[in-house]
């Protein structure tokens, strides 16, 4: 432990002389933003190779290749001292030794044992922190274990051995690791960021001679500089996005060059998939990462265009790295031995065929391709005796559908072809439809519309819709009357745009052909339509008035009622002997204050001058059905007093006499219906229309009269009837001193506050 502690206390001391001592060995020292070790020397010829352009990325990337630290020069070499394997037993576990005589001018140790048969890390490794380098290189490690403990480690060779995985905490806090060799191993399986140390100075991975099928994508776009990763000489085949990386959240990507030459690469990945979203990112990535893909059994289909219409542009910058992308097609048969590079301006050669599990309808004998460079998909179904559209087309946008020389149906429902909308091109030339309806389609993506030669009769307005040039109809001729005016208007706007070529659609008027451009109005609408068209008009007119007014009738019916009811003539002879009471009380009897003030003033007031007043609480006949009874006495009396208040409007039982006395009401002109408004209520807080029309008109008298005249309101409607029932001849004249009492009861609410 002692000597550890002066090894970290010499190592500033020798750092500050690495500038002086190198000056005339060719190497100088080197530090980057992105390099955490500062102990590092790069060759002084990477400079003078960018001497003219002066460009320090360029410069860099020189640095990342050639730098080393400064202990690998011979000058420094005194400060490096070699550490021995000794094995402890047959199986593989050793210690190592330290049988260096002067340990006081070492500051680091080295340990170089290949070719033996390690089967693990010898047991006091972390006993020398200070290792810089290991080669452990042909032995027998299964496993990396025990080496976050060597801080500083700069070189890990590891090649020729039997490891089968790597995880991202085998390298964790190895801030100094510059080059790791795992090549020649029997990996299988790498966690995904298992390379990006952060802080970190990782700069060369070599994991060529594997067992690798598939690559995190973490694992290769480490989103910092680096000199190179090799995959080379495994299986991988594809790559996988475990954690969903996105790229790019810098808006700057530092990168290196990556080998994967002689894997199972057939089709290039989906970039999308494995996270380059758009074609920023995808730029990102050919600028600064230089891909090795040579010697695989490339698919040259749609999925490289991505990639390789931002790669081939760089090509134009950076010529003299073409032969990294120099890769050969393998498929399809007609691309085979074309060199990627050879793609330059040829990229509609790159396209994905589709098979019926993409939707293309192969049952008809049509074929399909997705072409990515023209940004389309093309469906080709002509001349195949198609008799009605496809059901399903490949779930793609830009959809470029030839459907020429077929027998389509004259009349075809369009609404139900849904896939219109993404058309962008339809050829219908040569088949048997008779009309177009053109609001199937989405006017603003469609370019092309081919309907040569088709036994059309008509023109759907719709067309209008469609932006102009669009249609290509051919020679027809179709039947025009006063509803053809418009085509006038579409055939001139045609022409204006320059797309109109000869005389393709005339209108047939009588015996005459005209062009829809040459036509009046005097040609195509005599004047008898001009009547017709003018009395249509006036009976819409009527017709919408009468619909407006019975709606209104029938919404305000009861309103309507009311007021004919109070200004018409009230037939009063058809008054009978038979009625009983000269007024009947409707009001809910739980409220008590209203309670109290029926009993002891307005019914008392009524009587006292002579009225017969049905009051329910007292005459209801005890034991008999209710609603028969209440039905018998709403029929022999003449006027109704209702206490309108929510919780009457919310009763069962008085919503139902409710209705029977409004039925008494309506049926028998004499009578009449006085509504109290107790609870002050709006028309908005009353549900029955009925009820409603009395709020709405103002046909009430509200029992918080401030002026003290509601029980004088009320005797006024009872006395205006004038009617002579069996009790009116039994008290012929009103109750003496009558007015004296009343006068004493100024408001309703005296009552209230004196109970």
């Amino acid at each position: 432990m002692v000597f550890i502690c002066s090894v970290l206390i010499l190592l500033p001391d020798e750092i500050k002389a690495i500038s002086e001592n190198t000056q005339n060995t060719g190497w100088y020292n080197w530090t980057h933003e992105s390099v955490v070790s500062t102990q590092w020397i790069c060759p002084k010829s990477c400079n003078e190779s960018f001497r003219m352009t002066k460009d320090s990325d360029d410069i860099n990337r020189c640095c990342f290749h050639y730098a080393k630290p400064f202990w690998n020069l011979q000058l420094w070499h005194h400060v490096v001292g070699m550490l021995h394997v000794e094995y402890l037993s047959r199986n593989g576990k050793a210690v190592l030794n330290n049988t260096n005589t002067n340990t006081t001018s070492l500051s680091f140790f080295e340990v170089v044992h290949p070719n033996g048969f390690l089967s693990k890390m010898p047991i006091n490794i972390c006993t020398f922190r200070t290792i810089v380098k290991l080669d452990f290189s042909y032995n027998n490690i299964r496993q990396i274990t025990n080496l976050r403990c060597l801080s500083i480690l700069d070189k890990l060779i590891l090649k020729g051995n039997k490891i089968t995985s790597v995880y991202n905490s085998t390298f964790t806090g190895m801030k100094f690791l510059r080059f790791v060799d795992l090549s020649h191993n029997r990996i299988d399986h790498i966690d995904p960021l298992s390379f990006s140390i952060k802080p970190g100075s990782l700069m060369h991975v070599y994991l060529s001679y594997n067992q690798l099928k598939s690559v995190d994508i973490t694992n290769a776009i480490l989103e910092k500089f680096f000199a190179l990763i090799d995959y080379s000489h495994n299986q991988i085949g594809n790559f996988s996005n475990e954690l969903n990386w996105k790229c790019c959240k810098e808006e700057k990507v530092d990168g290196g060059i990556i080998f994967w030459q002689y894997n199972s690469f057939r089709y290039f990945p989906n970039l999308t998939k494995v996270g380059f979203p758009d074609v920023l990112s995808t730029a990102k990535l050919t600028y600064n990462y230089g891909m090795v893909i040579r010697n695989n059994l490339w698919n040259c289909d749609c999925h490289f265009y991505p990639f390789l219409e931002k790669a081939l542009e760089y090509f134009h910058y950076y010529p003299t790295i073409t032969d990294q992308y120099d890769a050969k097609c393998n498929e399809p048969a007609h691309l085979a031995n074309y060199s990627v590079i050879d793609f330059k301006n040829k990229y509609d050669l790159l396209i994905c065929n589709l098979n019926i599990s993409a939707k293309c309808p192969i049952q008809f004998g049509c074929n399909c391709f997705y072409q990515p460079s023209q940004n389309r998909t093309v469906v080709n179904c002509s001349g195949l005796n198609i008799t009605q559209f496809p059901t399903v087309i490949p779930d793609f946008d830009n959809l470029e559908i030839d459907l020429s020389n077929n027998n389509l149906k004259p009349k075809t429902n369009w609404s139900e072809i849904d896939y219109l909308i993404r058309v962008k091109k339809l050829d219908l030339s040569n088949n048997k439809l008779s009309d177009i309806n053109f609001t199937a389609f989405n006017a603003e993506k469609l370019t092309s519309l081919i309907l040569l030669n088709n036994p059309i009769v008509s023109i759907n307005r719709s067309i209008e819709n469609l932006t102009p040039c669009v249609t290509q109809i051919g020679n027809i001729s179709i039947d025009c009357d006063c509803n053809s005016i418009w085509m006038r208007r579409w055939m001139n706007k045609q022409m204006g745009h320059g797309c109109y070529f000869g005389k393709e659609i005339l209108c047939k008027i009588g015996s005459k052909y005209i062009a829809p451009n040459n036509l009046t109005r005097d040609q195509i609408c005599p004047e008898e339509d001009f009547k017709s068209v003018f009395f249509g008009f006036i009976f819409a007119l009527i017709s919408t008035h009468v619909v407006v007014i019975s709606l209104f009738c029938f919404k305000f019916r009861y309103e309507i009622f009311l007021i004919y009811r109070k200004i018409g003539m009230r037939n009063y002879e058809k008054c009978t002997e038979d009625l009983t009471y000269d007024a009947y009380f409707s009001f809910d009897g739980e409220l008590y204050e209203l309670r109290v003030w029926m009993s002891k003033i307005l019914l008392r007031y009524l009587e006292k001058r002579g009225y017969r007043v049905f009051y329910p609480l007292r005459d209801c006949i005890l034991g008999y059905p209710r609603e028969e009874d209440i039905c018998r006495k709403i029929s022999q009396s003449a006027t109704f007093i209702v206490f309108l208040s929510q919780s009457f409007l919310d009763s069962p039982n008085f919503r139902s006499e409710w209705k029977y006395i409004w039925h008494s009401y309506k049926e028998n002109t004499y009578k009449q219906l006085i509504v109290i408004n107790f609870d002050d209520m709006e028309p908005i807080d009353v549900d029955d229309n009925r009820m409603k029309a009395f709020v709405r008109l103002s046909y009430y008298f509200e029992f918080f009269n401030t002026n003290s005249k509601l029980l004088s309101d009320i005797e006024k409607q009872l006395f205006c009837r004038k009617l002579k029932t069996k009790r009116n001849r039994i008290h012929p004249g009103p109750y003496k001193g009558l007015y004296k009492i009343c006068s004493e009861i100024k408001n309703p609410q005296q009552i209230l506050r004196s109970k």
